[in-house]
């Protein structure tokens, strides 16, 4: 079949392999079609090139795959082949108008490749903006936060996603991302939590309070910070964890702790100091109520907790009283400690519904 030879026909060899590849990566425009068909059946010569070039892109390796998400590298491992099969191309010259001045063929595949990528390029950016910006959106909606509580009176015991075993004390919230353990193990604690930490070396845990941050790996501690409390506290059992302000820059860490210490966070001066303790403090976790010579003030507290009720102290000197003491709340009621207290000549007590009032 001949034609006439038109500017529309008369194509360089970079343009050629251009809408090849294409067209077996892609889907070429009606234009494009209607000029790379008119190309093929100007010539004997041009459809076996053109026979050519679809043997070489399918015998590239992986070229198929790559076409479908890569199509810079694609038409580049093209290219490339073309160079290295050792074949020269037969186009005949009908079809294939060559200037006196042309480029050499390096060049010519090159000027392509980059006109190729450069629109590969801008296609790329410009839908990885938008799906990032779209998936930013459904991530923040679909890993919504998820929160469990342990009431005034009980405590909770709870696995998270990844093993983790946590202990909630009364009057305690824990919250974490419906996403825990995909993009990192992250929760904020409000109150009083005890944490056996599933080891991951390539995530490490982190605990956010509203005073202090804690990081570790693998380990067991108790961290208290109840919003009400003028004191924070992480204390550990096994394993090592970093411990920093929350007004701190997040992941800086000033101090770390080795078993059996305690760091403490005095949050109205801000001192936070580290400490060696003699006993643990997860004693709660199973209905423990240690006194350890505690103020009268802190020990209400704790009673206002583990049994749902509402204290008064109706003098301050009273309130500063030590107590010493082991009681068990399951086994024991709140008369039952009260009265124990009463014993000591110290204070006296009544109790009214779920209020109680103490006094010298």
């Amino acid at each position: 079949m001949k034609t006439n030879k038109t500017n529309e026909q008369l194509m360089q060899q970079d343009e050629i392999y251009e809408l090849v590849a294409t067209q077996l990566s892609d889907t070429l425009t009606a234009d494009e079609s209607r000029r790379l068909n008119e190309w093929i059946e100007a010539s004997e010569a041009n459809r076996e090139e053109y026979n050519r070039l679809v043997k070489v892109w399918n015998s590239t390796p992986d070229v198929s795959e790559l076409s479908q998400y890569d199509s810079k590298k694609a038409f580049a491992l093209f290219v490339n082949r073309i160079q290295t099969s050792g074949e020269k191309p037969t186009v005949s010259e009908p079809a294939v108008e060559q200037p006196k001045a042309k480029p050499t063929g390096k060049r010519r595949y090159v000027i392509s490749f980059m006109r190729y990528a450069a629109v590969v390029a801008v296609l790329v950016c410009a839908c990885s903006y938008l799906f990032y910006n779209i998936g930013q959106r459904n991530m923040e909606q679909a890993f919504a936060m998820i929160k469990v509580e342990a009431p005034q009176g009980s405590t909770t015991k709870m696995t998270l996603p990844d093993g983790t075993e946590v202990w909630l004390n009364a009057g305690s919230r824990i919250e974490y991302s419906q996403g825990f353990g995909v993009r990192d193990r992250r929760v904020k604690l409000s109150g009083e939590g005890y944490f056996e930490v599933h080891h991951n070396t390539a995530m490490p845990f982190i605990v956010n309070s509203s005073s202090l941050n804690v990081q570790v790996l693998g380990t067991k501690f108790d961290f208290r910070d109840y919003p009400t409390d003028e004191s924070a506290m992480v204390s550990l059992d096994e394993g090592s964890v970093a411990v920093g302000l929350r007004s701190s820059h997040d992941g800086d860490y000033q101090y770390r702790l080795s078993p059996d210490q305690r760091a403490v966070l005095e949050k109205g001066s801000g001192n936070l100091r580290i400490e060696n303790r003699t006993t643990t403090d997860r004693l709660w976790t199973d209905g423990t109520i240690m006194l350890n010579g505690r103020r009268l003030a802190d020990i209400c507290i704790d009673l206002e907790r583990s049994y749902g009720v509402k204290i008064c102290i109706e003098n301050r000197t009273l309130a500063q009283t030590r107590f010493y003491g082991v009681f068990h709340r399951k086994d024991q009621n709140l008369d039952h400690v009260l009265g124990t207290l009463a014993a000591t000549g110290h204070i006296r007590y009544v109790i009214s519904g779920n209020v109680v009032r103490i006094y010298k």
